[in-house]
């Protein structure tokens, strides 16, 4: 029996270099196509790509592109087991369960694709955008801020707009443990940084920074504050302080 070890049930959906190309999708054994669970967003176009985790007993559909060459696996702990070709009659349903533009993208001749990322189609696990790892950040964003839940800023509640931009920013730049917070003064601060100010009755009041980097008048009683900094591309950074 052809079997091959993987490094964990987290799979990636492809790689798009010519000499050895392939896109492949996790399948529930009934067919349903597994959440995308993370993506990979940076680094060299062809090597960007969504993963899935597999579960023991799904199947995994896999297309390599030079040679052409399709597969069939059964994912069991920590391995890929071939499913010989007579035998995908037996996973006829689940196989013919596969969404059309999933079955396209599938079956790209590699040369249309080379150097692309190979990031599932919405509607194969994920909404193009979302993946299963960026709502648990949106929402341990949200958790972290909820003091600020019905504060709007240019007509959009903040808190939606940090979640958003907090969603595509590295872990270590948006930090959530007051136990690491850092000594500060809470009127000063670089220029044009917006400055949460957390006080002791449970609230939370918004500042801008000047130009000099001065907070007029922030809140007495504050006892935390993050300092948010605008980063590239729509991203932010901030800083936890503390009296």
């Amino acid at each position: 029996m052809n079997k091959t070890a993987v490094d964990s049930p987290l799979l990636s959906n492809g790689m798009s270099k010519p000499s050895k190309g392939f896109r492949q999708v996790v399948l529930t054994p009934t067919g349903v196509v597994r959440p995308v669970h993370n993506a990979v967003r940076d680094g060299e176009h062809s090597r960007r790509h969504t993963n899935q985790i597999a579960r023991n007993g799904d199947l995994v559909l896999r297309h390599s592109w030079f040679p052409c060459l399709w597969e069939l696996f059964i994912y069991e702990d920590n391995t890929l087991i071939l499913i010989p070709g007579e035998n995908w009659k037996n996973h006829k349903a689940a196989l013919d369960a596969l969404p059309t533009e999933l079955d396209q993208w599938l079956a790209g001749d590699g040369l249309s694709y080379t150097y692309e990322a190979s990031y599932l189609p919405a509607g194969a696990g994920w909404d193009g955008a979302n993946t299963a790892a960026d709502m648990r950040k949106r929402n341990a964003i949200k958790a972290f801020f909820h003091a600020m839940g019905g504060v709007e800023v240019d007509g959009e509640l903040w808190i939606e707009s940090i979640a958003r931009k907090a969603q595509f920013s590295p872990f270590q730049g948006i930090p959530q443990d007051w136990d690491k917070t850092t000594p500060g003064d809470p009127s000063l601060f670089a220029d044009q940084v917006e400055v949460i100010y957390f006080c002791t009755d449970g609230r939370a009041e918004r500042r801008v920074s000047d130009e000099y980097g001065d907070v007029d008048n922030p809140p007495a009683d504050a006892l935390r504050w993050c300092a948010i900094y605008e980063g590239p591309n729509n991203t932010v950074s901030w800083d936890l302080h503390a009296r």
